[in-house]
């Protein structure tokens, strides 16, 4: 009985990690799908689709609001063919990533965060 009992925790256990695994990707932003809810990521030389989880966590935009997926959007179109650098934190849900977090880099523009 307490060889089952131990069992059904254990496994219960892994379970539990499998669920909580999390990949954080360091890439750029090169094209934000609004209407699909579905980011664009070039990942070293390869280029991958990542859906967007409805509550995921986009940073903060002007004024300290939290950020819309349009307001990311307009930020990618802005920056051409580099895209925005990021770091995004995906989860797999239903056996694909998701992203809950998205972390874009920005700009320093001239002579700002410069020590001088």
């Amino acid at each position: 009985m307490l060889r089952k009992l131990l069992g059904v925790f254990a496994i219960a256990g892994l379970m539990c990690v499998g669920v909580v695994m999390a990949e954080e990707i360091k890439g750029r932003i090169m094209k934000v799908d609004v209407d699909k809810k579905v980011l664009t990521v070039k990942d070293g030389d390869k280029e991958r689709e990542i859906m967007v989880d409805d509550k995921a966590d986009l940073g903060t935009g002007k004024g300290g609001n939290p950020r819309t997926l349009e307001q990311l959007a307009k930020q990618v179109e802005k920056s051409g063919d580099k895209g925005v650098s990021a770091t995004i934190t995906t989860e797999k849900k239903k056996g694909k990533d998701v992203a809950t977090k998205v972390e874009p880099k920005g700009g320093k523009g001239k002579g700002k965060g410069t020590d001088k």
